[in-house]
Protein backbone atom coordinates (compact mmCIF):
# COMPACT_ATOMS: atom_id res chain seq x y z
CA UNK A 1 0.00 0.00 0.00
CA UNK A 2 1.46 3.45 -1.08
CA UNK A 3 1.03 6.17 0.88
CA UNK A 4 -1.60 8.45 -1.14
CA UNK A 5 -0.27 12.36 -1.78
CA UNK A 6 -2.48 13.57 0.96
CA UNK A 7 -1.03 11.37 3.33
CA UNK A 8 2.55 12.29 2.17
CA UNK A 9 2.02 16.23 1.88
CA UNK A 10 0.27 15.91 5.43
CA UNK A 11 3.50 14.72 6.94
CA UNK A 12 5.53 17.01 4.73
CA UNK A 13 3.25 20.31 6.37
CA UNK A 14 3.88 18.57 10.19
CA UNK A 15 7.39 17.84 10.07
CA UNK A 16 8.66 21.37 7.93
CA UNK A 17 10.50 23.50 10.16
CA UNK A 18 10.37 20.77 13.04
CA UNK A 19 13.44 19.20 14.85
CA UNK A 20 12.99 15.56 13.90
CA UNK A 21 14.59 12.59 15.79
CA UNK A 22 14.29 9.26 13.32
CA UNK A 23 14.67 5.89 15.15
CA UNK A 24 14.67 2.19 14.95
CA UNK A 25 13.92 -0.59 17.09
CA UNK A 26 16.94 -2.21 19.63
CA UNK A 27 19.87 -4.44 17.55
CA UNK A 28 18.66 -2.06 14.55
CA UNK A 29 19.07 -4.96 11.68
CA UNK A 30 20.60 -3.50 7.98
CA UNK A 31 16.97 -2.49 6.50
CA UNK A 32 16.18 -0.46 9.71
CA UNK A 33 19.33 1.31 9.77
CA UNK A 34 18.96 2.17 5.55
CA UNK A 35 15.34 3.06 6.20
CA UNK A 36 16.37 5.63 8.70
CA UNK A 37 19.39 6.94 6.42
CA UNK A 38 16.57 7.36 3.11
CA UNK A 39 13.87 9.08 5.42
CA UNK A 40 16.72 11.16 6.77
CA UNK A 41 17.91 12.37 3.19
CA UNK A 42 14.48 12.64 2.15
CA UNK A 43 13.40 14.68 5.17
CA UNK A 44 16.39 17.30 4.52
CA UNK A 45 14.90 17.99 1.49
CA UNK A 46 11.52 18.74 3.52
CA UNK A 47 12.30 19.72 6.44
CA UNK A 48 13.27 23.56 6.25
CA UNK A 49 14.94 25.07 9.34
CA UNK A 50 14.44 22.16 11.11
CA UNK A 51 16.94 19.35 12.10
CA UNK A 52 16.97 15.59 11.56
CA UNK A 53 19.24 13.52 13.95
CA UNK A 54 18.87 9.29 13.50
CA UNK A 55 19.12 7.73 17.11
CA UNK A 56 20.68 3.97 16.81
CA UNK A 57 21.48 2.94 20.54
CA UNK A 58 22.92 -0.75 19.00
CA UNK A 59 23.55 -2.07 15.91
CA UNK A 60 22.94 -5.99 15.06
CA UNK A 61 26.15 -7.62 14.94
CA UNK A 62 25.27 -8.01 10.72
CA UNK A 63 24.68 -4.41 11.10
CA UNK A 64 27.88 -3.33 12.21
CA UNK A 65 29.48 -6.13 9.84
CA UNK A 66 27.89 -4.08 6.98
CA UNK A 67 28.68 -0.69 7.76
CA UNK A 68 32.28 -1.57 7.84
CA UNK A 69 32.51 -3.21 4.62
CA UNK A 70 30.37 -0.50 3.18
CA UNK A 71 32.49 2.34 4.70
CA UNK A 72 35.71 0.55 3.24
CA UNK A 73 34.39 -0.19 -0.51
CA UNK A 74 32.77 3.21 -0.68
CA UNK A 75 35.04 5.83 2.56
CA UNK A 76 32.84 8.54 1.18
CA UNK A 77 29.82 7.62 2.22
CA UNK A 78 28.35 8.81 5.70
CA UNK A 79 26.05 6.96 8.27
CA UNK A 80 26.42 9.71 11.21
CA UNK A 81 23.56 8.63 14.19
CA UNK A 82 23.91 8.80 17.83
CA UNK A 83 23.89 6.39 20.81
CA UNK A 84 22.99 8.89 23.39
CA UNK A 85 19.52 11.62 23.02
CA UNK A 86 17.76 13.87 24.66
CA UNK A 87 14.67 13.39 23.27
CA UNK A 88 13.40 16.44 24.57
CA UNK A 89 15.12 18.66 22.25
CA UNK A 90 12.85 17.33 19.54
CA UNK A 91 9.39 18.47 18.06
CA UNK A 92 8.38 14.69 16.59
CA UNK A 93 10.11 11.11 16.98
CA UNK A 94 9.81 8.89 13.70
CA UNK A 95 10.42 5.14 14.26
CA UNK A 96 10.65 3.00 11.86
CA UNK A 97 10.85 -1.00 10.95
CA UNK A 98 9.06 -1.91 13.97
CA UNK A 99 5.37 -0.96 15.58
CA UNK A 100 5.86 -2.06 19.18
CA UNK A 101 7.53 0.27 21.43
CA UNK A 102 8.57 -2.20 23.44
CA UNK A 103 11.44 -3.12 21.13
CA UNK A 104 12.92 0.22 21.74
CA UNK A 105 15.28 1.89 24.22
CA UNK A 106 12.30 5.26 24.34
CA UNK A 107 10.16 6.03 26.34
CA UNK A 108 8.75 8.15 24.23
CA UNK A 109 4.67 7.73 26.10
CA UNK A 110 6.70 9.67 29.00
CA UNK A 111 8.19 12.40 27.24
CA UNK A 112 4.92 13.60 25.38
CA UNK A 113 6.69 14.18 22.05
CA UNK A 114 4.36 13.13 19.24
CA UNK A 115 5.39 10.24 17.28
CA UNK A 116 4.33 8.12 14.29
CA UNK A 117 5.51 4.56 13.07
CA UNK A 118 6.37 4.23 9.70
CA UNK A 119 5.98 0.87 8.29
CA UNK A 120 5.38 -1.01 5.37
CA UNK A 121 2.62 -3.06 4.74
Amino acid sequence: MQMSNSKFEDLKNYIINKNVLITSHNLVDIDGLVSCFVLKFFLKLLSGKGKTIIYLPDLSKTTRKFLKRITKKFPQLEFPYVKEINISNYDVILILDTNNLAQMNLDVLESKIPFIFIVSP
